[in-house]
This record gives structure tokens, sequence and C-alpha cells, in this order.
């Protein structure tokens, strides 16, 4: 992953897609548009192994969470990712919810911003 720098500019990879293939392996509590935004941004080389770390891993095998990256910009697009995985939850159980899990304040600020 590129280390943290505030002036290294990451520019999307605008011919990078997610394949079906790998629509249909996404666990269902990620934005699969804003995970095909972020790995955009990472070199092909890197992609899949970020990848992995959101979809349903194979048998016998566990997969990591991926909750932090170095950059700012790239964050943000992390919180994106996450905003589903929270939407079962109340502002008072994201609150409680340990773990420096990404996503939290996007997903209760997407809330109030719809009027829920």
């Amino acid at each position: 992953m590129p280390e943290s720098n505030s002036s290294f500019v990451f520019t999307p990879d605008p011919s990078f897609r997610l394949t079906a293939s790998d629509r249909a392996r996404l666990l269902p509590w990620y934005d699969a548009d804003a995970l095909e935004r972020l790995l955009s941004m990472y070199p092909a080389a890197e992609r899949s192994g970020i990848l992995e770390n959101f979809q349903m891993p194979e048998p016998g095998q566990q997969r990591g969470l991926l909750v932090q990256v170095g950059h700012p910009q790239l964050q943000a697009i992390l919180d994106e990712v996450w905003v589903p995985f929270w939407e079962t939850y109340t502002d008072e159980e994201i609150d409680a919810e340990p773990g420096n899990f990404p996503g939290r304040e996007l997903a209760k600020r997407k809330r109030r911003n719809a009027g829920n």
C-alpha cells in the first residue's frame, strides 16, 4: 500500500471495473461502487490483495478487515465502502460499537441528511 504522504496524488484508473464475478463474491455489507473507486486508486498489482478483504472467503480461509489506509483521500473512500455495514444500526449502537471501524460518522451523517 502506498505510504502516507500528503503530497502524493492518487489518480484513479478510469478503465478499472470490478468484474461480475468480483461483485458476486463481495460481502453484502460493503458498497461495491465505492470499493471500485477505492481499488481504482491503487496500482493494478495491489488490487486483488485489497479486494480479498471484502469478499466471501473460500471454505477454510479467513479474511482480514481493511479498516484503515495510510492516506486521508483513500480513507474517505474506505469510509464510503463501509457505510452499508452500519445501515441496520441506530446512531446509539454505532457509537457504542467497539473498535475503529470506518464509515461510522459518514453513515450517521447520511442518515441525518436523509431525514431518518
